[in-house]
């Protein structure tokens, strides 16, 4: 007849489990001290780490609409320059609207002065078809209703509506 017996080491049983946590402890403290994070995963503090995750990506959506913003700038300082361009050619215009409406000029003076203000004409009309921005036409009416993302948040409070109208439609 043979027997079996079964020993087990309470003591040692424990030293081991406790040496077992001990290890699994410092290996945290020691990805917490190489990371210099506090939390590295869920487990560290499951309610920390998504409050880290919501806010990194809140942070990432204000960084987006910060680049969205900084396009729209963009895009408004390129319509503003057509503009400008186009306001200095009315200006001279109106300057020569004005020498032509004189009763001292003949018509041969009176035409020359025509083929100036038609070709001022012209130019407003190239200036208004050459105004771009990420092959978007700006000044000749088409660029209307343009909607951009310029929050975090995707919701009107956050968006810019853009229409510019047609620059060449006065003259």
């Amino acid at each position: 007849m043979s027997t079996f017996s079964i020993r087990s080491n309470a003591t040692t049983s424990r030293a081991y489990n406790n040496l077992s946590k001990v290890q699994s402890s410092l290996n945290s403290n020691i990805e917490r001290l190489s990371s210099g994070l506090r939390i590295n995963s869920a487990s560290d503090d499951s309610a920390g780490s998504s409050v880290a995750v919501r806010m990194v990506s809140q942070i990432n959506g204000m960084k987006q609409a910060n680049a969205n913003a900084q396009q729209a700038n963009n895009l408004l300082q390129t319509a503003e320059s057509g503009m400008s361009d186009i306001s200095d050619i009315l200006g001279r215009m109106r300057e020569l609207a004005v020498q032509a409406s004189t009763d001292t000029l003949n018509n041969e003076d009176r035409g020359s002065i025509d083929l100036e203000f038609q070709a001022l004409q012209d130019e407003i009309g190239r200036i208004a078809s050459a105004t771009e921005y990420d092959d978007n036409a700006l000044l000749d009416g088409t660029y209307s209703g343009k909607s951009l993302q310029i929050g975090a948040d995707n919701d009107a409070n956050h968006q810019l509506s853009i229409s510019i109208g047609d620059a060449t439609s006065a003259t």
